[in-house]
């Protein structure tokens, strides 16, 4: 039975919504960490659902760092950040080239991929517990200034891969905490002693 089906399914999701883990809403914890709690083979729905979500706190700018010269290293969190907090559109103006890894490209080129399919499809559960059906005309119309965003960082990055030096251990061992892109992110900055926007 259909019916039967839909009410075991939401009673599933519902269950593992009601038991999300409470360590993605612990403030302490870095964003990009969080996010591979969320969702780790699938970072940029991480990047979308914890920064769209006033449940996830959000921490502000840092007040500290090193002055940018004529290029910075970005990864998935940062570029999304840009975008999320409205600034994306004043980058343009600074005298700045977007670096990225291999492996950022490829996460956001799967992401747009995937996303894009005619037939997409995404099952959900709301607030108040109802089954929420994503189509592809939905993401569509839900993610089309993101995406213009992401095609535009794609189009106007430098793409750069690392010199390989000794890299400190503290980088070495977080690649099981954080995702692919911005573990590239930490190890190109480092390597290629470029500034890190993270």
């Amino acid at each position: 039975e259909p019916q039967e089906l839909f009410e075991t399914l939401k009673r599933k999701m519902s269950y593992l919504r009601s038991n999300q883990d409470p360590l993605l809403e612990r403030e302490d914890i870095p964003l990009f960490m969080r996010g591979v709690r969320y969702d780790a083979a699938n970072p940029l729905r991480a990047v979308i659902a914890i920064y769209s979500s006033p449940r996830y706190p959000k921490p502000g700018l840092p007040n500290f760092g090193s002055e940018v010269g004529d290029r910075v290293v970005l990864d998935i969190w940062s570029i999304s950040y840009l975008f999320f907090a409205g600034l994306h559109a004043q980058l343009s103006l600074l005298p700045v080239q977007i670096v990225i890894t291999r492996e950022t490209k490829l996460i956001i080129e799967r992401w747009l991929k995937d996303i894009n399919r005619p037939d997409y499809l995404s099952l959900g559960v709301s607030e108040e517990g109802d089954l929420v059906r994503t189509t592809a005309e939905d993401i569509s119309i839900s993610t089309d200034s993101f995406q213009q965003w992401l095609f535009r960082v794609l189009d106007n990055c430098i793409l750069e891969s690392p010199r390989w030096s000794n890299l400190p251990e503290e980088i070495a061992v977080c690649e099981e905490i954080v995702d692919s892109s911005v573990h590239s992110s930490l190890v190109l900055a480092y390597s290629n002693q470029l500034p890190l926007f993270s």
